[in-house]
């Protein structure tokens, strides 16, 4: 699901919601990027961004519940990402076939989305330290 999402893009900017969002997504669609993941929610601003840049994908960070994961998705987030790895996240997305990445901090972590039948995860925090 993810790979038909992102095709061969390998990034995903973090952007905060903030009066140059905007600005700053022209600028990123212009240098070949189309994902972003915002920090925080804003349901107003969803449709506005999918109506002024049709090929975006828009994301969601830092989700920590079943609630906010089920409401991104009520609202039209083409993905979701939280800061660690939780159970309940990864099942309620794999039952509902949402574009979720947990994220790893062990790989304990990453041996639990493997077996949860996840295929994709990210580094948190932001670096590979975790793969020494």
């Amino acid at each position: 699901m993810l790979n038909d999402l992102f095709g061969k893009q390998p990034l995903i900017v973090s952007l905060d919601i903030d009066t140059h969002v905007e600005q700053k997504i022209d600028k990123l669609m212009a240098a070949g990027l189309n994902a972003i993941e915002l920090l925080q929610i804003n349901a107003s601003l969803v449709p506005h961004l999918r109506a002024k840049f049709p090929h975006l994908k828009i994301g969601l960070g830092n989700i920590h519940t079943v609630d906010q994961l089920m409401y991104a998705y009520s609202i039209g987030i083409d993905f979701m990402t939280s800061p660690g790895f939780y159970a309940p996240l990864m099942q309620n997305a794999a039952v509902y076939k949402m574009n979720y990445i947990p994220g790893v901090c062990h790989m304990s972590d990453a041996m639990a989305i493997l077996n949860l039948g996840g295929h994709h995860a990210r580094p948190c925090p932001g670096n590979l330290e975790l793969c020494n």
